[in-house]
């Protein structure tokens, strides 16, 4: 684990006991419809956790419950190109997210994510975010929107797509926002 915070108990036993948090994610997940208030307490807080551990650099925390080939596909600009530091369109398992991650931090000093809303469709999360940050060397501040759209198999991670914007992120998963939740 990368310094920055601790792991909760619950992070702790879900990366001693993999199959068993998968499989309590996957239930809850399946048989809570969405909208109801106590699926939306649980991706609340699974989603929270998440960015949490993002936010400390504790990759193996962030990552329990990805699928081995998990795909990240990098923003777009309006030519359908990745956009930022000559990054690559998609970046594939544990492997391609940690070189993703290498290649983005490394511009930046100081750099976190803050989550926002959950749009919740179904086998689909659509987390609207701002994502903080100070540029390395060059002290330019950083504040904007970002989204990632999570797509999952049987509770496990299978794609997370990013989006410069939430308006293009809402129209991705249907163009309304009438089954998010603000946090």
């Amino acid at each position: 684990m990368s310094a920055g915070g601790a792991r909760s108990l619950e992070e702790r036993l879900a990366l001693r006991l993999p199959g068993l948090a998968r499989a309590l994610r996957a239930a809850g997940i399946r048989w809570l419809k969405p909208g109801s208030r106590l699926r939306r307490r649980l991706v609340d807080h699974i989603l929270r956790l998440r960015y949490e551990a993002l936010n400390r650099r504790d990759y193996d925390s962030l990552l329990e419950g990805a699928t081995v080939e998990f795909e990240l596909h990098t923003a777009r600009d309006a030519a359908g190109g990745p956009v930022g530091m000559d990054l690559e369109p998609v970046y594939t398992g544990r492997a391609g997210f940690e070189r993703f991650m290498q290649r983005w931090l490394d511009a930046w000093e100081d750099y976190r994510i803050e989550l926002v809303e959950i749009v919740d469709r179904g086998d689909r999360f659509l987390a609207l975010l701002r994502h903080r940050g100070r540029g390395r060397g060059s002290g330019v501040e950083l504040d904007q929107p970002l989204a990632q759209l999570f797509s999952l198999v049987d509770g496990r991670l299978t794609r997370i797509d990013n989006f410069w914007d939430w308006d293009s992120a809402v129209e991705a998963v249907g163009g309304d926002r009438a089954r998010g939740r603000r946090t």
